[in-house]
C-alpha cells in the first residue's frame, strides 16, 4: 500500500515538473515573437542636450579691497634716467656703424656691442622690477636710493663709450693729419720741381 501511494506522488511531481517546463517555453517562444513586432527603439531626434554652465568670470574671485583699487600703468623711468639712457642707445649705435674703423678683436667695440645688446637693457628692466613708491628710499649701506644705484650705472656705461669715441676721434685725427703731410710732402716736391729753370 505505501509503495502505490509513493509511485503515484512521484508520478504527480514528474507531472508537475512536465507542465513547468512546457510553460517556460510556451513563454520563451511567446517573447521571441513578440519582440521583433516592436520595431527598434526611439531614438532622440534633433540636437543633443546642452546643459547650461555658469558663466565664467573675467578674473578670479579676490577680496573686494583689492579688486577695487585701480589699475596702474606700466612703469616708467625717471624722465632724467630715460633721457640719459636713450643717448647712451644712441652713442653705442653710432660707434657700431664705425665698426669698420676698429681692429679685429677690439675690446672697444666689444663694450659698445654689449652696451646696446646687453648692459643697458639688462639696466634699465633691473630698475623697473623693484615695488613702485620704493624708489626715494635708502637701498645702501651708504644711503644710496635705487634712483642714485640707476645713476650711477648708466654713469658708468655713458662715461666708457665716451672714452671710446674720443678715442676713435683721435685716431681719425691722426689718420687726417698724417694724411695732409703725405699730401704736402708729395705735392710740395712735385712743385719744386716744376720750379726749377730750364736749362
Amino acid at each position: 500500500m505505501g509503495f502505490v501511494i509513493a509511485l503515484v506522488v512521484a508520478v504527480m511531481v514528474a507531472v508537475v515538473v512536465a507542465m513547468l517546463c512546457f510553460l517556460g517555453l510556451i513563454i520563451s517562444m511567446a517573447v521571441l515573437l513578440v519582440r521583433p513586432l516592436r520595431g527598434p527603439p526611439l531614438r532622440r531626434t534633433g540636437p543633443p542636450r546642452r546643459y547650461a554652465r555658469k558663466p565664467s568670470l573675467p578674473y578670479p574671485l579676490i577680496p573686494a579691497q583689492v579688486r577695487s583699487q585701480p589699475m596702474t600703468a606700466p612703469r616708467q623711468l625717471p624722465p632724467a634716467a630715460r633721457e640719459q639712457a636713450d643717448r647712451i642707445r644712441q652713442k653705442a649705435d653710432g660707434l657700431l656703424r664705425q665698426r669698420q674703423q676698429f681692429a679685429t678683436g677690439s675690446h672697444q667695440l666689444y663694450v659698445a656691442q654689449r652696451t646696446a645688446t646687453d648692459w643697458l637693457p639688462r639696466t634699465v628692466p633691473t630698475y623697473l622690477d623693484l615695488p613702485a613708491g620704493q624708489e626715494g628710499t635708502a637701498a645702501t649701506p651708504d644711503g644710496k636710493t635705487a634712483q642714485d644705484v640707476l645713476g650711477t650705472q648708466l654713469d658708468l656705461l655713458e662715461s666708457r663709450l665716451d672714452e671710446i669715441a674720443r678715442d676713435l676721434y683721435r685716431r681719425n685725427l691722426d689718420r687726417l693729419v698724417a694724411n695732409g703731410r703725405f699730401l704736402e710732402e708729395r705735392f710740395g716736391a712735385a712743385t719744386s720741381e716744376l720750379d726749377l729753370p730750364v736749362s
